[in-house]
């Protein structure tokens, strides 16, 4: 389904590195190159506009935007830990942005007890689902970063907890 300029932008994209490191033109170079630019972001953003030319042009956000997307989501999933105990943090998004913030600080025990805590949740997940599904397969593909995935959330919970236990308010520490 892809165009002969598709294709050859493709192969121009893929001899110049950039669907990953190249060592000359294979079978194997070429079915990469056509995969990643199929399943692309730049791909799906031009048929976009081909589909619909009168929306503007998709633009990536700038660091001030980012950041004040960041600020938002982190008010939502604080808003939501503060009225039911406890919140998702899709992506690890609030607790990257925390992170790096130097906000999160937890000791090497407390990382590994949550990565401990993160893998029973996971294992305990796959045994709850439904028999059609072979526990053990899905156990099995438990991997480190799922659990990494799953401890950021938990430690977001913690650090939210620790934070409404002292009175204090996140949005704030922010804005400091």
């Amino acid at each position: 389904s892809l165009t002969l300029k598709e294709i050859e932008y493709c192969f121009s994209c893929g001899v110049r590195g950039e669907y990953g490191e190249y060592f000359g033109i294979n079978v194997v170079s070429i079915s990469k190159w056509l995969r990643t630019y199929y399943n692309s972001e730049e791909r799906r953003d031009a048929q976009v506009q081909n589909l619909f030319p009168c929306l503007p042009a998709k633009t990536k956000p700038t660091p001030e935007e980012l950041t004040e997307m960041r600020k938002k989501a982190l008010a939502k999933r604080w808003l939501e830990f503060c009225e039911t105990g406890s919140c998702y943090d899709l992506g690890n998004t609030v607790y990257n942005f925390l992170n790096s913030k130097g906000l999160i600080s937890f000791t090497g025990d407390e990382k590994r007890h949550m990565m401990e805590w993160a893998k029973k949740e996971l294992v305990n997940e796959a045994k709850n689902r439904e028999p059609a599904v072979k526990v053990g397969s899905v156990i099995d593909n438990i991997t480190k970063d799922h659990v990494v995935y799953r401890a950021k959330c938990i430690a977001l919970n913690v650090f939210f907890e620790r934070l409404k236990n002292e009175g204090k308010n996140v949005n704030l520490l922010i804005a400091e």
